[in-house]
This record gives structure tokens, sequence and C-alpha cells, in this order.
């Protein structure tokens, strides 16, 4: 440091260096090396854990003592620093700093993300003569390049919490004590975000979705003579473009892993301000989606893999949004013996024997309404029947659909008992209980191995989730022409492992095992096996790769090979579907 104090007892008389500033002033001459830039902790407390060394040659601050000015430049080198509130870390290589004794400016700079991803700065701190500082920055990505602008955790904002990538802009404005953050921009790949719906205060009557209980503060302990503090913290104004990049998860019931997660786009903004109001506005249609459906108290869960093309829509409250979502559970091989046994007495007893062998069942269902309270209704499907018995099953499905508590009754049997029921038979205790234990013990396993995995996997992209079902389902039907009780016992796994938000890899298989009069012990297994890659970005054009069996008319069962390449795009008219 070079220069001169005018102290209060300066008399320009006396001065051995002339001046015309008069007492109570300083010019100084300032050169900075190597400086830890952790002094920036004085100034900005939001900012964590900076590192790095701040340069400088010939900075001056002069002026009153009051009111100092200050002219020059500095330069960094090596530095990095996590912004609290969002929690994302950044890296400087080198860059320089305008100080004013208004501004510290750091445009023409750029930062780095964890992923090496640039994004260029304008702006920087404020203040006004080293007083009230603030911010007014603005980031901004390369063209169509992504950019680290969110990495929460549960701990850090249990309203909603993920990891965002993006492109676009996010500008910081404000006092430090209430920082405004706004964010335009399209959501890229990497972004995970969650809204956990757990603590919720919806009530817990006549629902289908569980929820934790919490301790609630009550009102009246609170008292209303205390000061109330100025609220302190981030306002945060986020509005975004959805695309099939992003994946969002809907936590109903995090314990029991009773989630809706997939992947939409959309428009949408959400609000959060520093006294934790969470605003979200807008709408996202489907791409791609997994729902696991609980099932009352049964402790019986079914993932669903939701149909592209519904629709969630937040007009406020993002709890209370409304939902238009189809999904479909292909999770059942199930015997169609017991739906059209009416049917079966003047079929051949090469049918009514191919009606005992098991087959996929799809089952729909469709959620509309409010995103706590939907209306659920479901319906039936048969993807791989034989001709003459998908005639029967259609046929009694008809006259099903319109009695929807029978409907109910046979889609109870399928998720449950794993099973149709037959026309006025009664619901075995044994059969429940073991087909819900191994329901239980299935979702408990699903959910530790994928955790395990996680942390086994944790830091790199290779697997991003593993799902296990295993399935034991017994159930007994009565031939009508010879009143012979047969026993099935089925046991079914299932293992999915999702190695990116492209490729998932699907392996499994059922051995069924029958015990009649006249076939004892009898048994069959059947494996099969998918891969899905998604081929383009936008989703719309899949590879699929499959193995699976099929009974046949003969007996036995007969394996089936093949690939097949999906392409969907939809159209909101007829004129757009032709347009070129």
């Amino acid at each position: 440091v070079k220069g001169y104090v005018n102290l209060p007892t300066y008399k320009p008389e006396a001065s051995a260096v002339p001046n015309d500033f008069g007492k109570n002033h300083f010019d100084f001459s300032i050169d900075l090396e190597n400086i830890p830039i952790k002094i920036i902790n004085y100034f900005v407390p939001e900012v964590e854990n900076p590192e790095g060394y701040l340069s400088a040659k010939k900075v001056r601050m002069y002026g009153p003592f009051d009111n100092p000015e200050l002219d020059g430049r500095a330069f960094v080198k090596d530095v990095s620093f996590k912004v609290q509130p969002i929690q994302t870390t950044y890296r400087v290589q080198e860059g320089s700093v305008l100080l004013t004794s208004r501004v510290i400016d750091a445009t023409g700079s750029y930062v780095l993300d964890r992923d090496n991803n640039k994004a260029f700065l304008t702006g920087g701190l404020v203040h006004d003569h080293f007083r009230d500082f603030g911010v007014d920055l603005t980031i901004t990505t390369e063209k169509d390049r992504p950019f680290l602008g969110l990495d929460t955790k549960e701990k850090d904002n249990a309203t909603f919490y993920g990891t965002a990538y993006g492109t676009g802009m996010a500008r910081f404005t404000g006092s430090f004590k209430q920082t405004e953050l706004e964010v335009r921009g399209r959501s890229m790949p990497g972004t995970h975000m969650i809204l956990p719906l757990t603590s919720s205060t919806i009530s817990s009557d006549n629902r289908f979705i569980r929820f934790t209980e919490e301790e609630r503060k009550l009102e009246n302990q609170i008292d209303k003579d205390t000061p109330v503090e100025e609220p302190r913290g981030l306002n945060m104004s986020y509005y975004l473009e959805i695309t099939p990049d992003a994946l969002v998860e809907v936590i109903f019931d995090k314990a029991w892993g009773d989630v809706l997660s997939g992947t939409g786009q959309g428009d949408i903004s959400v609000f959060l301000d520093r006294k934790g109001n969470f605003t979200m506005l807008g709408d996202i249609t489907v791409v791609s989606g997994d729902y696991l459906f609980t099932l009352m108290n049964l402790g019986v869960n079914k993932p669903f893999v939701v149909a592209p093309g519904g629709t969630i829509k937040w007009s406020g409250d993002p709890y209370n949004a409304d939902i238009k979502i189809d999904a479909i559970y292909s999770g059942v091989n199930a015997s169609v013996y017991s739906l059209i046994q009416e049917y079966l007495t003047v079929a051949s007893s090469e049918t009514r024997d191919l009606a005992r062998s098991s087959t996929p069942v799809l089952l729909e269902m469709n959620l509309s309404g409010k995103l706590l309270t939907p209306d659920i209704k479901f319906d039936i499907s048969f993807p791989q029947l034989d001709s003459e018995l998908k005639s029967f099953a259609e046929n009694k499905l008809r006259a099903t659909r319109n009695d929807e508590n029978e409907l109910n009754r046979q889609v109870f049997g399928l998720l449950v008992l794993g099973q149709f029921l037959p026309s006025g038979s009664s619901i075995q205790a044994g059969d429940v209980g073991l087909n819900t234990l191994s329901e239980m013990i299935s979702n408990q396993l699903s959910i530790f191995v994928t955790e395990w995995v996680s942390e086994l996997v944790s830091g790199t992209n290779f697997i991003k989730g593993i799902d296990v079902n295993i399935s034991v389902n017994r159930f007994t039907t009565e031939d009508l022409t010879t009143a012979d009780l047969s026993t099935s016992n089925e046991v079914s796994t299932r293992f999915r492992v999702k190695f990116s938000d492209r490729v998932s890899f699907n392996i499994g298989g059922q051995y069924g095992l029958n015990n009649n009069i006249s076939t004892i012990n009898t048994g069959q297994w059947a494996g099969e096996f998918e891969v899905e890659t998604v081929l383009t970005k936008d989703r719309r054009l899949v590879f699929k790769a499959y193995s699976t069996t099929d009974p046949d008319l003969t007996g036995g069962r007969r394996n089936k090979y093949g690939g097949k390449i999906v392409f969907r795009k939809e159209f909101d008219s007829v004129k757009q579907l032709f347009k070129k």
C-alpha cells in the first residue's frame, strides 16, 4: 500500500505532502498478490467454502473515511465457491473483476460447473461505498448447452429438490438478506426433480394413497405478542420449458415406494418465496413414466407404466393439480378359465386345456381429477390370447364393463390374487394372505436392492435404478364338466434394470405348478426378456428386442423372439397431420 492519510488533526500549512482533500481523507494505491478469496465471506455470507486467490495492481482507494471511492481491476485464479441456496459449486479458472465504489463487476468472465459446462457472467456484487452489499448478477449458458442450476437434497428443501440442468439464464438480484432468483430456461439431460407429497396435510380419509403422520405445530402455541422478524432468504421464480430430458418424481409415500415418475414436455412456472409458499402454474404432457399403485391398506403395490399423452395441470397449489393419465400394468399372467368358464361348456377339450394356461393380461388404469384424490377407472385386455379364447373373453368383458362393481372385483382378483374370479365365488383367505405377503416382501426387497445399488454406483451414470418383483400366487378353480377341483400355484420373478433415461433391460419368468385329479405336480417354466432403447432425444423413435414364451395348442410352450422399432408422434388436429 502506498499513499497518505489526512488525520483529523491535519492542517494544510503543516503538511509535508500538499493536497486538496483536507482532513479525514486518504488516498492509497494498492497492489495485491495471492490474497485468499475467503475474504469474500466478509461481504457475501451466502457463499460457502470459497477457495482461490485474488491479485491486483495499482487499485486506487481514496476519499473521505466515511464515503471512500474505489477504482481499479482485480484478477482471480483457481477460484471455487458454493452457492448455499441452490447447493451448487462453481469454478473460475481465471477472470478479471472491475472494482468501483458501486459495483464489483465480473462481466466478461465465465464459470464452470462440476461437469465443466460453461456459463458467462454479467454484473456481480453491488454496494454503496462498502455499505449495503447486494447482488445483481446474470448467468447465461452457452447456446443449447447444459449448465447445473440446482443440486439440492431433501434436507436442503423438503418442498421440492433434485438436480437441474438447463440452458438459458439465471439472474440474482437484491440484498443478501432478501435475494431474488429468476430463472428462464429449458431442461437438459441429467435433470431429476422430486416433488414429495408425504408431508401434505391433506385428510387421510377416503383415499387410496397413504401418507405418513407428522406432528403439527399448533398455532395457539405461538405468542402473538412476539415481534415478527423480517423474512430472510431467497425468493425463487422459475419459468421453464420442460423437455423429455427431465425426469420428475412425485413421491406419495417414500416408505412404500409409492411414486409417480416420468418425463414430459410443456411449460411451467414455479414460485417458492422466502416465507415457504410454493406455487406452480402450467401443464405437462406425459411422454413416458411409471406409477406404483398402492391398493388401499393391503400392502399391495403394482408398477403401472404411464402411457404417453396424459396431462398434469397446475393452477396454483402444487398438491392440487388436475391430472388425466392412463397407465398399464403388464405384470399379470393369469388363466382365463375362471373368467369364461360358462362359455367353455361348448368349447373343445383342447380349448378348455388352453384356457387353463397362463396368458399375459393388461390392466389399464385411468386417473382423472385431482392429484391427491383422483377418480380411478380400470379396464382389462389380452395382448396374446388365442383367437377363440379371445372371443369368449371379449364377450365376457363387454358384460363386465357394464357392471362397475364386477369389473373392480375382477381387477382386485388380478392385483391381489393374480387370477380372475369366477362369478359368485368367494375369496379364500389363505390365497389373499399368501399373495399379499409375497407382495409386501417383493416391495421391500425392490426398495432395498434399488437403494443399495444406487449407493454402490454413486457418482456414476451407469445404473439409474433396479426394480425387483417376486410374487407367489395360488388359486383354485372348478371344472364345470367334471366338478374336479384344480389348485394352481405360480411363482413369478421380474428384474428391471434402468441403465439411463434411454436404455432399460427387463428379465423374468414364471413357474406354474398345477395339481388336480388327472395331472399331479405338472409344472412349466416360462422365461422372457426385453431390451428397450430410445433412439432419439425426443423419444419418438424406440427400438425393442425381446424373447417370450406362449402356450401351444398341443401342450407345453413355444419360444418367440423378435425385435421392433416403434415411432410415435402426436397431432392436435387432422390439418396438422398433413402439414409438410
